[in-house]
């Protein structure tokens, strides 16, 4: 278990409240009331007549969602399983789609500030600096297009803000497990903002590796986001993201439940022995490198 300290907050980025019930009793507290744009407008949660689970900024922070498994632990009838950074396979309701294949058609489509990352390759996103996520269910080719056959994921990331803030946070565990992330919002005035925010999560592997000697299970992924925000009139409002993501850590345990290699066995939480056949990629090592992707939106 990591355990995380901050350093430094300027900024609280909290949920929006109302009053419940006031005119009926003076002394009721004000109740949590997260907005959601599922059905591209600006509603309460309770408005949207459809199945949707939602996360603000305090609820993924006060839940600790570091990344979409995380995320997946709490949403009813959601498995999301991180194979590995290029082949994710996630299952709404007991449909799964996990195939990278270019003519498999998805059945839960993945969308990133309403860009669609939804094939398997690169799909899986590390979640910092966000403002909402939100996990529509059941049958929404209608929102989400064809790709959401079982339902929809919308990752809403923080955008720029007319304020100058920051904050930075750290964290170190076990397994030489680190962590290390934040913000920086800057006012650039006449309606203009820039914001900065990037992390950098580590752990060596758990599992050795009897082919090459490099333990298995563990991970290394850093991201950066860079958003430029602007209101130039009261009717216009724009955003222009930028999202670099890497993972290269140094790969999966896979191994057989039938067919056992020398020195091992079916356990999944002992030795394996995977190897690189030689020549393979010009000898690159065993592991994975998610491609950079840069997203306009």
């Amino acid at each position: 278990m990591i355990r995380k300290s901050v350093l430094m907050s300027a900024v609280a980025l909290g949920a929006v409240s109302a009053p419940a019930f006031a005119g009926l009793n003076e002394t009721a507290q004000p109740v949590e009331v997260i907005r959601v744009t599922t059905q591209f407008r600006d509603q309460s949660l309770a408005e949207v007549p459809i199945n949707v689970t939602a996360f603000d900024a305090e609820l993924i922070d006060r839940l600790d969602i570091r990344n979409l498994e995380d995320m997946a632990a709490f949403t009813p009838g959601l498995v999301i399983q991180e194979q590995s950074p290029n082949n994710t396979g996630y299952s709404l309701r007991g449909i799964t789609t996990d195939s990278g294949a270019a003519n498999a058609e998805a059945r839960v489509a993945l969308f990133q500030d309403g860009v669609s990352i939804t094939r398997s390759r690169a799909s899986y996103v590390e979640l910092f600096d966000m403002e909402r996520i939100e996990v529509a269910k059941g049958p929404q080719p209608t929102l989400f297009g064809r790709g959401a056959l079982i339902g929809g994921i919308n990752l809403i990331q923080n955008k720029a803000a007319q304020e100058n803030s920051g904050s930075l946070f750290a964290g170190y565990g076990n397994f030489n497990q680190r962590e290390l992330g934040g913000h920086v919002n800057r006012d650039l005035g006449a309606g203009y903002a820039f914001r900065l925010a990037g992390v950098m999560r580590a752990r060596d592997g758990s599992i050795e590796n009897l082919g090459d000697g490099a333990d298995l299970q563990g991970r290394h992924v850093a991201g950066v986001r860079a958003v430029f925000s602007g209101e130039p009139t009261d009717t216009f409002r724009f955003h222009v993201i930028a999202n670099w993501q890497e993972d290269s850590g140094p790969g999966t345990s896979f191994k057989s439940g039938v067919l056992v290699a020398p020195g091992t066995n079916v356990s999944p939480y002992t030795a394996a022995d995977l190897r690189v056949i030689p020549g393979f990629l010009g000898g690159r090592p065993s592991g994975s490198t998610a491609p950079c992707r840069g997203l306009p939106s």
